[in-house]
Parts: structure tokens; sequence; C-alpha cells
């Protein structure tokens, strides 16, 4: 949904851990801006474990992925030894994967980009620590009229 808007109107949407991994600001925007477009007036969209840091977030304009990599310092080339559990027998298996991308950002930083594109926040919960994303919060934004 950032290169392309869809032309139905749902009564809900859900993002699962996806619109941190999104980096520019471009993308970021056109992504909610396609989201809050794609719902019927009042609906509303839970964004599910977005990467969140309570401070220390990176507040500027990003509009590259290269860009993201010199703020952050971080190899998102060179693949580094990861464990991971085997869907087979559910044992760990080490693996190289490179470093994904994410931005994470703070409540205010979270709470003005969806205010920016007209949701209301409704919660924003801080979740339990995970493997799966250590530090995340989960976002309650509803469409206004």
């Amino acid at each position: 949904m950032v290169k392309e808007s869809v032309k139905e109107k749902y009564d809900a949407a859900l993002d699962c851990m996806g619109f941190h991994m999104l980096v520019t600001d471009s993308d970021r925007e056109l992504y909610l801006k396609n989201a809050y477009n794609s719902l019927k007036e009042n609906s509303s969209m839970l964004f599910f474990r977005e990467s969140y840091r309570k401070d220390g977030t990176y507040h500027g304009i990003v509009n590259s992925v290269e860009e993201w990599a010199q703020i952050t310092g971080d190899d998102y080339k060179t693949p580094q030894l990861r464990q991971v559990r085997n869907s087979d027998d559910g044992g760990i298996v080490e693996v190289f994967v490179p470093l994904v991308p994410a931005r994470a950002k703070d409540k205010n930083g979270y709470v003005e980009e969806f205010e920016n594109v007209g949701f209301d926040v409704e919660k924003f919960i801080e979740m339990d620590v995970s493997t799966a994303i250590p530090h995340s919060a989960s976002i309650y934004v509803r469409k206004g009229k």
C-alpha cells in the first residue's frame, strides 16, 4: 500500500509488525494515507507490535535507506550469524542473515505521523518484551468523520 491504493473501503484494518519496516518519510506517509483512505468513516485500524523506543529515536527527515544507514551506523549488507527455530523439529539452527532496516519511533513520533494523515490515536499500549520485537507498542487509531 505504499505504491498503490485500493479502491474498496473497509470496516477495519490491521498492520502486523509492518509499518516500522518503512524507513523513508515519503513511504511512511504514502502508506498511512493509503491505509486511511481504504477505511470507511469512523473505522479503526490496529498497528500491532510496531518497533518502539521510549526515547532516543531520530526525529529528522529520512529520504533513503542509504541515508538511514548513515544515520544509524547500521550495516544492512553484511550477513550476521543468527539463531532461528527450525519449523520441522523446533530445534535451533544458525544462519547468516543481513540486518533488515527498520525505523522505530517514540510515542510522540508515532502519534504525530498518524494525526498528520487524519487518524485519531485512541490507544498506545507498550507491549511486553518479546523475542520477535524486544520493544514494541500496539497503536489503535480511528479514521475520523
